[in-house]
């Protein structure tokens, strides 16, 4: 788990513009409530801000999951700010860790259980887009993003975004090859140990953005 100075160091690069105690706060806090999460071989992390997704919904989730022995965390984000750069920010996810990573890229049982994380994330992008995508007034006032969370053998910490753009059809074939972006991710370096991942439509293929230098851009040219 990182530790509090890891998260300084790393909203330092995320908030460039954020006062040193402001960047403290927001790292403690983060630390804090990471702590509280429950860890396990089998756990799949559910990250969300209230009023994204219904405790029923996450009820649904866990019965999913529970077919494969994989069980559901949740983590409520209330009370860490939306990013400001939003559009490169996860608001919602499921994060895997490693072991469930290589069942899925090397078990046997591999098959099912990417079955069942796959239907988990169809269920909540439906959701999300019902709910908030197709709500013009909602869609202005804050972007919404959903995807997977999970770490290379390197470290890095990698968000893969599920479009709220993309159709039923391109969504399932998202899913069906990020398997394939999985395993070969291990295989990158990415800047500053962090990558972002969308599915880009003509191409038809995963497509990575060095997030960091995009916020340094962004922020540069704020200055100008």
């Amino acid at each position: 788990m990182k530790s509090i100075k890891d998260y300084t160091e790393l909203y330092r690069k995320m908030y460039p513009e954020l006062p040193e105690d402001k960047i403290l706060a927001k790292a403690t806090d983060k630390f804090n409530k990471i702590s509280m999460i429950k860890e396990g071989k089998n756990i799949v992390l559910l990250e969300y801000y209230e009023g994204l997704i219904t405790d029923s919904e996450t009820l649904y989730i866990e019965e999913l999951l529970k077919n494969e022995n994989l069980e559901l965390n949740k983590f409520d984000k209330n009370g860490i700010p939306y990013a400001s750069i939003q559009e490169f920010t996860l608001q919602m996810s499921l994060y895997i860790n490693d072991p469930i990573i290589q069942n899925v890229l090397l078990g046997i049982s591999g098959s099912a259980i990417w079955d069942a994380l796959k239907s988990s994330a169809v269920f909540i992008w439906t959701k999300v887009k019902e709910r908030h995508w197709n709500s013009n007034e909602k869609r202005e006032s804050h972007t919404i993003n959903f995807g997977f969370k999970y770490s290379t053998k390197n470290g890095d910490r990698i968000d893969v975004n599920l479009n709220g753009d993309l159709s039923p059809e391109q969504l399932n074939k998202a899913l069906d090859i990020l398997p394939t972006l999985i395993s070969e991710s291990n295989n990158v370096n990415h800047p500053m140990n962090s990558g972002f991942y969308y599915f880009d439509i003509d191409q038809n293929k995963w497509i990575g953005i060095d997030v960091i230098e995009e916020l340094k851009k962004r922020h540069y040219k704020r200055k100008k």
